[in-house]
C-alpha cells in the first residue's frame, strides 16, 4: 500500500518533492525485496546474502536527507540534543530524591512533588535548551509565532498600503534571512491568488476584500536554502492578516486622498486669493505707478528747458551728467520695483531654513548707524524660494532703517510656535522708530504709499506682502506712534 501510494505521489508531482519520494521508493523497494529472503533463506539453510541490499535503503534516505531536503537532520540533532538533557536532568533528580535516606511516607510524597513539577516545567526546559541551539546552529531558523506577533503589532498603527508593506518586508527579511525583497504597491497587470514561484523570485499578493494590493517578491535565501512548508505556511498566515489590515485601513485612505484632494484646492484657492489681491491693486497702481514715473521725467524735462541753446554755454556738464543719471535712476527703480510687483518671477522651492536667509539678508544688507539685534532660534526645514524671501527681509530692514530718525535698534527674531495642532516658523523685524499711526496701519501693504516723505517709494511692503501669500504665510503689523513698529511673518510647517 505505501509503495502504491508512492507510486501515485511521483507520477503526479514535479520538483524536489518528487525527487524525495523517488528515493524512499527506490530505496525501501530494494531493501524490502532482500529483507523478504530472510525467512526463505534460513527455511532453506541457505544464508541471507541478500541481506546486503537492505544497505541500499539506509544509503538512498540518506542522500535524499541530504541532497533533497527529506528531512531538516539539524533539527533532528537539535530537538534530539534537547530532548536528551532535558530528559537526563529529569531522570537525574529522580534517582538522586530516591538515593537519599527517607521513610517510604516522604519518599513517596517527594517523588509525586518531583512528578508534578516536571509535568509543568520539562516542556519549558526542553524549549529553553532547544531554542538557542537552533537560533545558533540552523542559519534559517527562526520563531513564527513570534514573527508573527511582531508583524501584528508593528501593523496596529499604520494608515497606509505603503506602510504596510515595508514593515511585512521587513521582518520577512530579517527573520527569514532574505537576501532581497521588492515591492509593488498597486493593483497588479497578472492577478495572483496565491504563493507563486516564479523566474523573478517567490510571489506573496496582498490582497484586500477589493482584490490585489500589490506584491512582495522574495529573493533566495541568505542559506541558499529552499522555502519550506514552515515558510509557506507563514506567508499564507501574512495573507490573511494583510487582508484585514487592508480592509481597515482602506476607509482611511479614502478620507485621507478626499483631505488631500480638499487641501490641495484650499492651497489652489489661497493662490489664486493672494493673486486676486494684486491685481485688485493694480488699478491704484497704475495710477500712482504713472504719477511716480512721470516725476522724474517732468523734473528731466524742466531742467532741458532751462538749459542754453548753444551748448558752448554749458558750464558745468559733469554736474548735469550727474543730475540726469539721478532722475534716470530713480525712474529705473520705479520701474523695476513695479514689475517686480505686478509680475512675480517663477518660484523656485526647495528646502531651507529661514536662518540662513536672514543671514544671506543681512550679507547683502547691513543698516548703518543702529544697532542690530539677532535672536535667531532652533528651526525646521521650510519649503520656499531662497531668493524671494530673501527680498521680504531685505526690505523690511530696509523699511525699519528707514524708520529711525537717528540713532535706534533693529531686532530680528526666529522662533518655532504653535496654534492649536498646526506650526508655525515665526520670524519678527522690530525697530523702535516713528511707528505708524494707527489709520496708516491698514494701507502700509498698498502700492506707492509710505508714511517716510523722504525715503523710498511704498513699493518695499507691497512686495513683501505678495511675497509672503505667495508662500502661504501670514503677516501681522503691531505699531505705536513714537515707540517702534514690529512686522511678524508667519509660514506654516508641513508635517
Amino acid at each position: 500500500i505505501a509503495h502504491s501510494l508512492m507510486f501515485f505521489y511521483i507520477r503526479h508531482h514535479s520538483g524536489e518533492d518528487k525527487n524525495q519520494i523517488i528515493y524512499v521508493f527506490i530505496g525501501t523497494f530494494i531493501g524490502g525485496i532482500a529483507g523478504a529472503t530472510n525467512f526463505i533463506s534460513w527455511y532453506m539453510a541457505f544464508p541471507p546474502i541478500f541481506n546486503i541490499f537492505t544497505a541500499v535503503y539506509i544509503v538512498t534516505i540518506a542522500y535524499a536527507i541530504t541532497k533533497h531536503e527529506l528531512m531538516d537532520i539539524r533539527v533532528a540533532i537539535t530537538k534530539a540534543s534537547a530532548y536528551g538533557i532535558a530528559g537526563g536532568m529529569i531522570v537525574a533528580s529522580f534517582v538522586g530524591l530516591n538515593m537519599l535516606s527517607l521513610n517510604w511516607l516522604v519518599t513517596m510524597g517527594a517523588n509525586t512533588l518531583l512528578g508534578l513539577f516536571w509535568a509543568f516545567a520539562a516542556h519549558r526546559l526542553r524549549m529553553f535548551i532547544q531554542t538557542p541551539l537552533e537560533e545558533k546552529w540552523i542559519t534559517d531558523w527562526y520563531d513564527s509565532d513570534k514573527l508573527i506577533n511582531h508583524i501584528a503589532t508593528k501593523l496596529v498603527p499604520v494608515m497606509d498600503r505603503e506602510g504596510v508593506f515595508k514593515i511585512i518586508a521587513d521582518e520577512l527579511k530579517s527573520a527569514i534571512k532574505i537576501k532581497n525583497i521588492e515591492i509593488r504597491v498597486g493593483k497588479q497587470d497578472v492577478d495572483f491568488k496565491d504563493v507563486t514561484q516564479t523566474k523573478a523570485g517567490l510571489l506573496i499578493p496582498l490582497s484586500s476584500s477589493e482584490g490585489t494590493e500589490g506584491l512582495l517578491i522574495l529573493g533566495p535565501k541568505i542559506s541558499e536554502d529552499p522555502y519550506n512548508d514552515k515558510d509557506l505556511t507563514i506567508f499564507k498566515t501574512i495573507m490573511v492578516q494583510a487582508l484585514s489590515i487592508f480592509d481597515r485601513i482602506r476607509p482611511y485612505e479614502k478620507i485621507k486622498k478626499d483631505f488631500e484632494a480638499n487641501e490641495k484646492k484650499l492651497y489652489d484657492t489661497d493662490r489664486l486669493l493672494a493673486r486676486s489681491e494684486r491685481i485688485a491693486s493694480m488699478a491704484s497702481l497704475i495710477q500712482e505707478y504713472n504719477h511716480e514715473i512721470r516725476t522724474p521725467l517732468n523734473v528731466m524735462s524742466t531742467k532741458l528747458m532751462t538749459l542754453p541753446d548753444d551748448p558752448k554755454e554749458l558750464t558745468n556738464i559733469k554736474e548735469l551728467k550727474e543730475y540726469f543719471a539721478k532722475q534716470i535712476a530713480r525712474a529705473s527703480d520705479i520701474l523695476d520695483s513695479t514689475l517686480r510687483l505686478s509680475k512675480p518671477k517663477v518660484h523656485q522651492e526647495a528646502d531651507l531654513n529661514l536662518n540662513d536667509v536672514v543671514a544671506e539678508a543681512l550679507n547683502l544688507y547691513q543698516p548703518l548707524g543702529i544697532e542690530l539685534k539677532k535672536e535667531l532660534g532652533q528651526l525646521p526645514i521650510l519649503k520656499g524660494d531662497f531668493e524671494d524671501l530673501k527680498i521680504v527681509f531685505i526690505n523690511l530692514i530696509k523699511n525699519a532703517r528707514e524708520a529711525i530718525a537717528d540713532q535706534g535698534e533693529i531686532t530680528v527674531k526666529t522662533s518655532l510656535v504653535r496654534e492649536g495642532d498646526d506650526a508655525y516658523v515665526q520670524a519678527e523685524v522690530i525697530d523702535n522708530g516713528a511707528g505708524v499711526p494707527p489709520e496708516n496701519l491698514e494701507r502700509i501693504f498698498e502700492p506707492f504709499f509710505s508714511t517716510h516723505v523722504t525715503k523710498g517709494r511704498g513699493l518695499g511692503l507691497s512686495i513683501v506682502f505678495r511675497i509672503v501669500r505667495e508662500h502661504l504665510g501670514k503677516i501681522e503689523v503691531k505699531s505705536r506712534v513714537g515707540k517702534g513698529t514690529t512686522f511678524i511673518l508667519k509660514f506654516p510647517v508641513k508635517a
